[in-house]
This record gives C-alpha cells, sequence and structure tokens, in this order.
C-alpha cells in the first residue's frame, strides 16, 4: 500500500476570519439604512455597485418615512348573533336564483 496523496485541508487563521465576520455583521447591525449607504458609498464611489442592497435600503428608508397609522378598531361581534351556514358555491347560486 502507498502513501495517499492529496490536498490537506487546512484552516489557518479560520478564527480570526470568523471573529471579523462577527465584529463586522455586529457593526452593521448598529448602523441605520442612512448610515450604511452611506458606508456603501465611501467604500464603492456615490451608486456604484451593489444594486440590490442600494435597492433594498431605500426601500426600508421610504417605509421608515411613512407616517404610522393607528391600528384600526376591530367591529364588535355581537355574542348573540347566529353564525351563517357555509354553503357550497352551487347551494348559493340556487338560493340566490330562487330570491330573485
Amino acid at each position: 500500500m502507498g502513501r495517499r496523496r492529496g490536498k490537506r485541508i487546512r484552516n489557518y487563521g479560520l478564527e480570526s476570519r470568523m471573529e471579523n465576520v462577527v465584529r463586522n455583521q455586529e457593526a452593521r447591525a448598529e448602523r441605520s439604512p442612512q448610515q450604511q449607504l452611506a458606508t456603501l458609498d465611501k467604500r464603492l464611489g456615490v451608486g456604484t455597485g451593489a444594486a440590490k442592497e442600494r435597492a433594498r435600503l431605500a426601500a426600508e428608508i421610504k417605509e421608515a418615512a411613512k407616517p404610522k397609522a393607528d391600528p384600526k378598531e376591530k367591529p364588535e361581534v355581537k355574542k348573540d348573533a347566529e353564525p351563517k351556514p357555509k354553503l357550497k358555491a352551487k347551494e348559493r347560486r340556487s338560493a340566490e336564483k330562487k330570491s330573485k
């Protein structure tokens, strides 16, 4: 039997790279969409590259600018009200024809 030859997988610096990833994710999470857009402009140039990310950030900024509406009040349901029987479409159509 001969020696096995092949590429060995070495993970030199994997831990430091993973630490960088976590640090970058945390920094990104702290930035607002406006700040992230400014960061992209600084890195890549104004309006250059990262088109999908820019579109997503613009949508977030636009959504945040909208005034939030008050939640609509749900109509009160009478507890004594009789629920309507659920009918199949065929039965509903025949009932409508009879009423006309």
